[in-house]
């Protein structure tokens, strides 16, 4: 049995990892295509929670959503935001240890803003601009959970950036990291 699950986790990143590399050539070379429609981010927002609980796992973590309801509705390629969403959410986890996730919507201005706070290890300012660079990954001190291919955010962002927004990123070291999602409100 552990062989077995070992073999189904192992199938299981390295599916992820296969699919990271297609949708990181595909944006790359201009081929990705978004099907926008106009999607319910409240339904999103509990899907991606539920997904998180198991990753989570005994962690002493409070998940939570709290999307605004003059945003609850927005166009997008719905597939392509819970993608972003998870990416954000599980870097969220992998680097919190206790405290909180907060995923969050509303307006501000002109603009609507999705942001994914955690109470985690946060980022030192010097390791910021490499977090968005292909294949690479932090290695925050003290931390040692770092895995993955070291696309997720730049892939995130890139998707974020074909829907006509922005990603930006917050962190202060020991007090957590928020990632926002700017998108113009239409």
């Amino acid at each position: 049995r552990h062989k077995v699950t070992l073999i189904a986790n192992t199938t299981q990143r390295l599916s992820v990892l296969v699919n990271d590399i297609l949708d990181f050539s595909s944006i790359k070379h201009g081929k990705l295509k978004l099907n926008t429609a106009r999607v319910d981010l409240t339904a999103i927002a509990e899907l991606v929670l539920s997904t998180m609980n198991p990753i989570i796992g005994e962690k002493d973590i409070t998940l939570t959503a709290e999307i605004s309801p003059e945003v609850r509705y927005l166009n997008a390629d719905e597939f392509r935001l819970q993608q972003v969403l998870f990416n954000l959410m599980g870097n969220a986890a992998k680097y919190t240890k206790q405290g909180y996730i907060k995923l969050s919507a509303s307006v501000s201005g002109d603009d609507l803003v999705i942001e994914i706070s955690d109470s985690g290890v946060g980022i030192p300012d010097e390791m910021r601009q490499s977090l968005f660079r292909p294949f690479e990954q932090v290695h925050v001190e003290g931390h040692h959970s770092a895995s993955g291919t070291g696309l997720g955010l730049s892939i995130s962002r890139q998707l974020v950036e074909l829907h006509g927004g922005l990603l930006e990123l917050d962190s202060e070291v020991g007090k957590g990291t928020t990632v926002s999602l700017i998108f113009p409100s239409n």
